[in-house]
């Protein structure tokens, strides 16, 4: 998976805390399958930047 910096980069932001973006239109035409990297991006809270190789964090759930 790229950073969010690169998927930024890709994608027409529409706001930026929270994340919202959606790929260029000619981009979702270009085929009927749509890759992952051109996914609209939608969220409800801030999106971290993280480093692959920084410490690893887990989530962590009790069963329901």
């Amino acid at each position: 998976m790229s950073s969010l910096t690169e998927r930024k980069a890709r994608l027409i932001v529409h706001g930026d805390q929270p994340y919202n973006a959606e790929p260029p239109l000619d981009r979702l035409r270009a085929s009927y399958r749509t890759p992952a990297k051109n996914l609209y991006v939608c969220s409800h809270g801030d999106l971290p930047d993280l480093d692959a190789a920084g410490p690893c964090r887990g989530v962590q759930s009790v069963g329901i």
